[in-house]
């Protein structure tokens, strides 16, 4: 085995948002860290003020390994 592991991300939307994630997969062997970026719109639909939440979920292609991260997300105006 070349040690090299696939992963790939889900994405939970917290609802009235989109989410993108740059890159949506990588690969890694043991000790390596990847970066990522997070990209979180509104859809129109989500009202200022309030928090809403969602996650994403990194897993390998076995489904031996998986990585969760909650997404909390609170709506402001902007002036």
């Amino acid at each position: 085995e070349s040690g090299w592991r696939d992963y790939m991300v889900s994405v939970e939307a917290p609802p009235g948002y989109e989410v993108t994630v740059s890159p949506a997969s990588f690969s890694l062997k043991r000790g390596q860290s990847a970066t990522y970026e997070v990209t979180i719109t509104n859809d129109g639909s989500a009202p200022a003020g309030e928090w809403r939440l969602g996650s994403l979920t990194w897993k390998d292609k076995t489904g031996h390994y998986e990585v969760y991260s909650p997404i909390a997300v609170r709506g402001a105006l902007v002036p």
